[in-house]
């Protein structure tokens, strides 16, 4: 819910590395948001989150908001609604993975983890 919040691109899908400019989380000497799409030494935000959610889908099919998401739940076309429910976690892998679907079809050894999360998603239902 709070990496929704803070990291979420609702244009285009995927997650940012850093938080919104414009939240109180986000630190003032870094003037541009960058969502990577190749994973080196370190995965992406979205590599992990596409993975992690997932997992998660797997786990909880039904996403419940959060106390905290009632009062702004984030409604993933860019604006924010109080009765808005959060996409759920297939969602969310489904529209991560889509960002980088150019990436992941032109230059797959440029983003493993995000091949695994792929790979996950095709081949489900798959237990942990």
């Amino acid at each position: 819910a709070t990496q929704d919040l803070l990291f979420w691109d609702a244009q285009s899908g995927g997650y940012y590395s850093t938080p919104d400019p414009a939240s109180p989380d986000a630190d003032p000497s870094i003037r541009i948001r960058i969502k990577d799409d190749y994973d080196g030494a370190e995965p992406t935000a979205s590599s992990v989150s596409a993975a992690n959610l997932l997992r998660l889908a797997d786990l909880l099919p039904v996403r419940h908001p959060q106390p905290a998401e009632a009062e702004t739940a984030v409604s993933y076309d860019g604006a924010a609604a109080a009765a808005t429910a959060p996409l759920s976690y297939e969602e969310a892998a489904v529209r991560t993975l889509s960002a980088f679907l150019g990436r992941l079809t032109q230059a797959p050894l440029a983003v493993p983890a995000l091949c695994c999360a792929a790979h996950t998603f095709s081949k489900k239902p798959l237990r942990q």
